[in-house]
């Protein structure tokens, strides 16, 4: 019995951008709405008061550089990559160990030391979350 031919290097690497692909739009779209959410929830609920008024299009160029740090943080923890073989646990381990990081590198960045646990951490930890469940159900998908 002979074996089904392989397909060939074109059909691989075709497959391998259309993932990389729609996993790109998925986590701009992810990261996006995280944003938003955490600014409506942050300056539009009233939960929290805030002196400074932004509307959501004067947003969107900030959102988009983050969004891009983002996705260049997950390239480099390699979410990426095709691998057929890959466990969906594997993924989601990686998806929430790389948005962790990234979320630690952010509050990290954004650290007071006369003020070192503002009510807005609890903002931060929230789009943390957010985050981590949206790439990881991204991925499951």
């Amino acid at each position: 019995m002979s074996t089904p031919p392989s397909p060939p290097a074109d059909t691989v690497s075709m497959r391998f951008l259309r993932f990389a692909g729609l996993l790109l739009l998925l986590d701009l779209l992810v990261l996006e709405a995280a944003f938003y959410g955490i600014f409506w929830w942050r300056f539009q609920t009233g939960v929290f008061v805030n002196p400074v008024l932004f509307e959501p299009a004067e947003l969107f160029v900030p959102s988009l550089i983050v969004s891009g740090f983002w996705l260049l943080h997950l390239a480099v923890f390699g979410l990426y990559r095709f691998d057929p073989l890959e466990s969906r646990a594997v993924v989601v381990r990686r998806a929430a160990h790389a948005a962790f990081y990234g979320c630690l590198i952010i509050f990290v960045a954004t650290f007071e030391p006369a003020n070192p646990l503002p009510i807005t951490r609890v903002v931060l930890v929230t789009y943390g979350i957010g985050v981590m469940m949206g790439i990881a159900v991204s991925r499951l998908a």
